[in-house]
């Protein structure tokens, strides 16, 4: 026994005196080096990265700040915006109609989706509020116009004046806005006017916030105007810096909410004034990410150096490799493949987890078939079901309207001749005709179900005279012919309006009836002028509609529905059960003005 396991145990100790120094000690070395090198390269990049953001905020700030001072000098030499702010006006109208007369302010705030407003604000008191030239509060006199008080000069200010409501619907908050002013010269005159443009925050983020690095901008020590996160708006600058010092840059490691983050902040001066506009930029996750890497580094070190040191042994491949074959089959079963190996390998526990997943498989098969049956059967019974629910519908059609056609020609009968008789018994059945025919039919074509329903109508006529006429109105390049519907559709919604809606009318009752199609569908539009309903009876017929249309709701007889009612239920029910619940019936009424049935179907092709 000890001569057999003895040879085994010495080369054991010789592999691990040769791997320490042979293999261990190399891969260490280049680890750790390819480690630093990482962690320094992505330092690296990180900081490249937030100076050339940090330089393309100072690139639209500076473009925004001449933009705003070629605007101020435009207006700064406008003799009739200087005519205008020295004039003393007699009246409030006449100051009105000339200052909103003036839109030079109006197509520069338009033209320039940097500029989130322009106003000029006044101490002349004859001048009242208008849109773009108001009067200056106390605040604005106290800490605006001492700014700009030689004729001329500029100012840059981090300010929330001249705001009528809050930034933030909702809130109370005012975020400060970057705020230019320059005064405008109005000599001879005793008045003062300052021109104040502010530059809009939507536009710095619009053309800065383009990732995911923080960004703040301020003017001089004053709060920040511009900040990538709303919790920074109006508070100080989030770095330390030094305000004294002209053209103050720095970058690195910087202190941010309690941490070192990497970042820049850089100065930029203002546009003809002595102060300096602040940019901070920060990479809130380029530390976050150098640590995850150099825990990546050590973690494939690691990983390495195990490696080396198991992978070589003999006993750990072979057992690595019907692991391996034991995680691909089970890998093939949990994406549905169960077609796996036959056989494995050993008589150990694995060999017994394989046999046990041979079981498992065999089971999983077994459900699905089951389950899969099971699908189809109850597939069969509800295509059966919704089969016998249409044919219900189909054949609970109201029969008033062969009763009321017979009266109708009775009638006739006894006041007329023969001939009206015998046209309007011709008419009964030519509709008898298209019932009869159309019986247990899923589908007719459009131009028989209207020609059915112009029939309908003229009999309805000869009953009702001159109570009521109707209208038909069919798009001119619209073939009817070309596309099919449910056939006995429309005729009781039409009945249900002249029975109902036109019954009160001795004369001008209208029945119109429109289809148009829109975007693959078919829209048929049923309105007449008749009584209407209350608001209390179409929220009723409403819910009985909606409710009809749900093929999973019984459909049982309500004694609370009037039949007309019924009519259209049972319409809504047939739509919803044939074209599926993208399609419907809505139906709007209001008390004396009528009442319009709106039937949204597909748009089918005819055979």
């Amino acid at each position: 026994m000890s001569s057999k396991h003895g040879p085994h145990s010495r080369i054991q100790k010789h592999m691990h005196r040769m791997l320490i120094p042979v293999i261990l000690v190399p891969l260490l070395f280049i680890g750790v080096f390819l480690s630093f090198y990482a962690i320094n390269f992505l330092y690296r990049q990180a900081q490249t990265q937030v100076e050339s953001d940090n330089l393309r905020a100072k690139s639209v700030l500076l473009d925004a700040a001449l933009h705003f001072y070629t605007i101020s000098e435009e207006l700064f030499s406008d003799g009739d915006l200087s005519r205008i702010l020295t004039a003393d006006y007699e009246n409030e109208e006449e100051a009105m109609r000339i200052c909103n007369g003036y839109e030079r302010l109006a197509r520069t705030h338009a033209n320039n989706a940097a500029i989130s407003s322009i106003l000029i604000y006044t101490d002349n008191p004859s001048i009242p509020d208008c849109r773009y030239i108001q009067q200056a509060d106390p605040d604005m006199l106290a800490e605006w116009f001492p700014l700009v008080s030689v004729s001329g000069t500029t100012s840059w200010q981090s300010s929330t004046l001249g705001y009528s409501e809050s930034t933030y619907p909702g809130t109370d908050e005012r975020s400060p806005e970057l705020t230019f002013l320059r005064s405008i010269p109005l000599s001879p005159s005793s008045h003062h006017a300052i021109l104040v443009i502010k530059l809009s925050n939507n536009y710095l983020k619009n053309r800065i916030q383009n990732n995911a690095l923080f960004t703040a901008l301020s003017i001089q020590d004053q709060p920040v105007f511009f900040s990538s996160s709303r919790f920074y708006q109006g508070q100080p600058q989030p770095v330390p810096i030094d305000f004294e010092k002209k053209g103050f840059h720095t970058s690195g490691f910087l202190p941010f909410g309690g941490e070192k983050q990497i970042g820049c902040i850089t100065t930029l001066p203002a546009y003809h004034t002595d102060g300096q506009f602040y940019l901070t930029t920060i990479d809130l996750h380029a530390k976050t990410s150098i640590y995850q890497i150099g825990f990546i580094c050590l973690l494939v070190l690691t990983a390495a150096i195990a490696a080396s040191l198991y992978g070589i042994l003999y006993s750990t491949r072979y057992f690595s490799r019907r692991v391996t074959t034991l995680q691909a089959a089970m890998e093939h079963a949990s994406r549905g493949n169960y077609d796996i190996i036959d056989t494995f390998k050993g008589d150990d526990e694995l060999t017994d987890t394989f046999l046990n997943l041979k079981i498992m498989i065999g089971n999983i098969k077994q459900q699905e078939l089951q389950v899969y049956e099971a699908r189809i059967k109850e597939q069969t019974l509800i295509n059966q079901q919704q089969q016998m629910e249409y044919k219900l519908l189909a054949s609970q059609i109201n029969p008033h309207f062969l009763y009321n056609s017979l009266e109708t020609i009775r009638m006739m009968s006894v006041g007329s001749g023969d001939r009206e008789t015998a046209s309007a018994i011709k008419l009964l059945g030519k509709t008898m005709h298209y019932v009869l025919e159309n019986t247990g039919t899923a589908s007719t074509t459009l131009d028989k179900e209207l020609d059915y329903i112009a029939s309908y109508l003229a009999i309805q006529k000869l009953r009702f005279e001159d109570r009521f006429d109707y209208t038909l109105r069919i798009p001119p390049d619209f073939s009817l012919s070309s596309y099919k519907i449910l056939p006995l559709l429309l005729q009781p919604i039409i009945e249900n309006a002249i029975l109902h809606g036109l019954e009160e009318k001795d004369t001008g009752g209208q029945l119109t009836i429109t289809l148009h199609t829109e975007e693959e569908k078919l829209h048929i539009i049923i309105e007449d002028n008749g009584k209407g309903m209350t608001e209390e009876e179409w929220h009723t017929l409403s819910e009985k509609l909606e409710a009809s249309g749900d093929p999973d709701i019984p459909d049982f007889p309500d004694p609370s529905v009037p039949a007309g009612s019924i009519g259209l239920c049972n319409i809504s029910r047939r739509i919803r059960l044939i074209y599926g619940s993208p399609y419907s019936m809505h139906l709007t009424s209001s008390p004396g003005r009528g009442t319009c049935v709106r039937l949204l179907l597909p748009l089918i092709p005819a055979d």
